[in-house]
C-alpha cells in the first residue's frame, strides 16, 4: 500500500469513527426524547436526566474510539518502517541507473544498509502515536461538550413552542454536524477536522520515514548531495528549492564543507517539506540530468483533480453526519437525498487531468508609446474608483502603497504583495491606460470573448486589483501581522494558510452545495472565464460589484462577505 493510500485509509478510519460517535449522541438523546413524550417530562427535568447519563455516554464513546482504532498503533509503526525500507530501495534503483550511465561511486556500497536499526525512527513513531492519542482525547472532550450544549440549546429552542422536540434537537445540533469533529486547534486558532488532522499527521510521518531510508542509503555510498523534485503547482514555500542541489545534513550526515550549497536543514526551516508537502529528494549525480530532473509520481496528478475530489468527499461526509445525527424525519429524508446525490458524484469523480486554477488576467498589448503621459481624465477615473471602494473599506487605503503606472507586460493591472517588505502595490499598465478609447474597446472585447463581465468603465480594472488587495489585507489581519513589516518564513507560511482559508470561505459564502464543476460554470457565466480561478473570482467580484453593467449574484455575495469580515 502506497503512502497516499495509507493516508486515505487513516482518514477513512477517523471519518467512520466520527459517524459512530455522532450516531451514539443521536441515539442517547433520541431515546430520552421518547421518554420525555411518554412520561410527560418537561425540558428542565429532561436536561437533568440526560446529564445524569453523561458518564454512560462517555463510556460508550471511549469504547467506540477504542474499537475503531484498535491495532492502528501497530499498523502505523509497521508502515513507517516499510516506508523507511522503501526509501532505501528507491535510492538503490537510482544508484544502479547512475552506475549504468557511467557514475563512479566514491566508495563501495555497504551491503548492510537494509538492516537499519529500527531505533532510527522509534522516536518518530512514538511522536506520531502520542499525537494520535492526544487527538483521540480531544475527540472525547468535544463530544462531551457538544452533548451538553445540544441538551441546553434544544431546550431553549423547544421552549418557545414554535417547533417540535425533534426539530429543536436538529436545530441545536446542525452547526456541529455541518462542521464535524473539528477538535484540533493550531496555534493560530485554526481548527481542523479529526480525519484531516490524522491523515496529515500520518502522511508527514511516513514521508520523513521514507527520507530516513533514503538518507541511510546515501550514507552507505558516501554521498550527501541531494536534488529536490518539482511539480507544476508548487507552493511559495517550496518553489525556490525545486531542482536545487542541497547538502543533506538531516538524513545523510552531510556537513557544510561538502560543497558550495545550502544545507537541507536551512531549507526546511524556510518551509521545505511542510505538512502535506508533495516534494521529494534524491541523491544528486553530477552531469546525469535525466536522473536528476524528476518528479514524484503523485505530483503528476492535477491540483484541480485533487481539489475536486476532496470537495466531493467532504460533501459526502457532511451529509453522512447530518443524516446520522438528525432526528426529525423530514430533515433525515432531505439529507439522505443530498447524500445520494453527492455519493453519485463521488463515484464518477476522478483525479485525472491537468488544469491551472491560478491563471492571471491576460490583457492585450496596446501598441502605444510606453512613455506617453496618462490623460487627466484617466487619472481622475482611477482616483474615483479607489475613493468609491475605500469609502466602503477604509482599511484598504492604509494597507496599500500609492498606485502607479508602469510597464507590466501584457497585463492591464497588477497587484503584488511582497513578504520581504510586508506591503501591497498596485501597478496599472501605462501603455494601456494612456489611451482610454482603446482600453474601453479592450474591455468590450473581453466581454464578447467570455473572458470577463460586461462593463465599459476603466474603473472596473482598478476595482479588480482592489479586490486582490482586500484578500491580502484580510489574510494579514487574521494572521495578526503588521502591515509594512517584513515577514519571517514562519509568518509567511501562516499568511499563506490564512489566504487559502479565505478562498474556501468565499466559496462557502457564495454557494451552498453545488458541485465544484457547477460552481466553476456559474463563475464563468456571471463573471467571465477568468473567475474560474479562485483568487481571480474575488477580484472579478469587486470589479463587477462596483463598476459592472449589472451586479451579479455571486459578486454581491462575495463583496458582502468581505464587508462583514473586514468591516464587521
Amino acid at each position: 500500500m502506497s503512502g497516499v493510500d495509507f493516508d486515505r485509509e487513516i482518514a477513512q478510519i477517523y471519518r467512520d469513527m466520527e459517524l459512530y460517535l455522532i450516531e451514539s449522541m443521536q441515539r442517547n438523546l433520541a431515546r430520552h426524547l421518547a421518554e420525555e413524550a411518554d412520561a410527560g417530562l418537561r425540558y428542565p427535568q429532561w436536561q437533568a436526566e440526560k446529564l445524569k447519563e453523561l458518564k454512560r455516554y462517555q463510556r460508550e464513546n471511549r469504547q467506540i474510539i477504542s474499537s475503531r482504532t484498535r491495532g492502528l498503533s501497530d499498523r502505523v509503526s509497521e508502515h513507517m518502517k516499510a516506508e523507511l525500507r522503501q526509501g532505501s530501495k528507491h535510492e538503490l534503483k537510482r544508484y544502479k541507473k547512475a552506475l549504468g550511465k557511467g557514475y563512479k561511486s566514491a566508495k563501495a556500497m555497504r551491503k548492510s544498509f537494509f538492516k537499519v536499526n529500527d531505533r532510527k525512527i522509534s522516536g518518530m513513531i512514538n511522536a506520531l502515536q502520542n499525537d494520535l492519542s492526544a487527538a483521540n482525547t480531544a475527540v472525547l472532550r468535544m463530544m462531551n461538550d457538544t452533548y451538553r450544549q445540544t441538551i441546553f440549546r434544544a431546550g431553549m429552542y423547544a421552549s418557545n413552542g414554535v417547533m417540535t422536540e425533534t426539530q429543536a434537537y436538529d436545530m441545536a445540533v446542525k452547526d456541529f454536524l455541518e462542521r464535524g469533529i473539528n477538535c484540533i486547534e493550531y496555534r493560530d486558532g485554526r481548527r481542523v477536522n479529526i480525519a484531516d488532522y490524522a491523515s496529515m499527521a500520518v502522511r508527514t510521518a511516513n514521508q520523513r520515514a521514507y527520507m530516513v531510508g533514503e538518507g541511510e542509503f546515501r550514507k552507505s555510498i558516501g554521498e550527501t548531495l541531494v536534488i529536490i523534485s518539482h511539480h507544476a503547482t508548487a507552493c511559495k514555500l517550496c518553489r525556490p528549492f525545486e531542482r536545487k542541489v542541497l547538502i543533506d545534513d538531516v538524513y545523510s550526515g552531510g556537513k557544510p564543507d561538502d560543497g558550495d550549497y545550502m544545507l537541507l536543514s536551512e531549507a526546511m526551516k524556510l518551509g521545505l517539506f511542510h505538512p502535506r508537502c508533495r516534494h521529494g529528494l534524491g541523491t544528486y549525480y553530477p552531469e546525469l540530468e535525466d536522473i536528476n530532473h524528476y518528479s514524484n509520481e503523485e505530483n503528476d496528478v492535477s491540483d484541480y483533480g485533487r481539489y475536486n475530489r476532496a470537495h466531493i468527499e467532504n460533501m459526502v461526509q457532511r451529509y453522512k453526519r447530518l443524516t446520522v445525527g438528525s432526528i426529525d424525519p423530514e430533515n433525515v429524508a432531505r439529507y439522505q437525498a443530498k447524500l445520494r446525490e453527492w455519493s453519485a458524484r463521488l463515484d464518477n469523480s476522478t483525479e485525472d487531468g491537468i488544469i491551472n486554477l491560478y491563471f492571471g488576467r491576460k490583457g492585450r498589448g496596446i501598441p502605444l508609446s510606453p512613455d506617453r503621459d496618462i490623460p487627466e481624465t484617466v487619472a481622475a477615473q482611477v482616483e474615483e474608483a479607489t475613493t468609491k471602494i475605500t469609502d466602503d473599506f477604509k482599511d484598504l487605503e492604509r494597507y496599500l502603497e500609492p498606485i502607479s503606472f508602469g510597464n507590466i507586460g501584457e497585463a492591464l493591472g497588477e497587484h503584488r504583495f511582497s513578504p520581504s517588505t510586508g506591503t501591497n502595490k498596485i501597478t496599472l499598465n501605462k501603455k494601456a491606460f494612456s489611451n482610454p478609447v482603446v482600453l474601453k474597446k479592450s474591455l468590450n472585447d473581453d466581454f464578447l470573448s467570455g473572458l470577463s463581465y460586461q462593463t465599459d468603465k476603466i474603473e472596473s480594472l482598478v476595482a479588480h486589483e482592489m479586490g486582490h488587495n482586500a484578500h491580502v489585507v484580510l489574510a494579514l489581519k487574521r494572521s495578526g501581522l503588521e502591515y509594512g513589516k517584513p515577514l519571517t518564513p514562519i509568518e509567511t507560511a501562516i499568511f499563506d494558510e490564512k489566504y487559502r482559508e479565505i478562498t474556501q470561505e468565499v466559496y462557502m459564502a457564495a454557494f451552498s452545495d453545488e458541485s465544484f464543476e457547477t460552481i466553476r460554470d456559474i463563475c464563468e457565466k456571471e463573471l467571465g472565464s477568468i473567475a474560474k480561478s479562485p483568487r481571480e473570482l474575488i477580484a472579478q467580484s469587486f470589479g463587477n460589484y462596483y463598476f459592472g453593467a449589472q451586479k451579479q449574484r455571486v459578486a454581491i455575495k462575495i463583496v458582502k462577505y468581505f464587508k462583514r469580515e473586514l468591516i464587521g
